[in-house]
């Protein structure tokens, strides 16, 4: 029994094909495979900078919120104290007058 010529071709011309298709996936694998782990692992690196970044702004807020509420605070206490002499210089003044025309 005798195999075809055509049959022969066909045959090698199939294994010709895949074997440049699995050259091309082969190449496409070898290529592209480093280039996307080396782009998800400088994305996972940002992520990571990202969250320390975060962490840190919200440890400088948390600082400056208390250091304004301190100041504040303080602010407070010397507007009252302030508004207390105040108050006590003009109680002062009208006992001095009352105490004037009563004399």
């Amino acid at each position: 029994m005798t195999i075809p010529v055509e049959f022969l071709y066909v045959n090698y011309g199939i294994q010709a094909l895949l074997l440049v298709a699995q050259l091309i996936l082969f190449l496409v694998f070898k290529n592209a495979l480093p280039s996307y782990f080396n782009e998800k692992g400088k994305n996972l690196a940002t992520k990571e900078d990202i969250g320390e970044i975060t962490k840190k702004v919200e440890e400088v807020k948390k600082s400056f919120t208390t250091q304004t509420e301190k100041l504040k605070a303080n602010l407070q206490l010397l507007t009252n104290i302030q508004g207390g002499f105040l108050q006590q210089e003009i109680n002062s003044i009208i006992d001095l007058n009352e105490k004037y025309f009563a004399w």
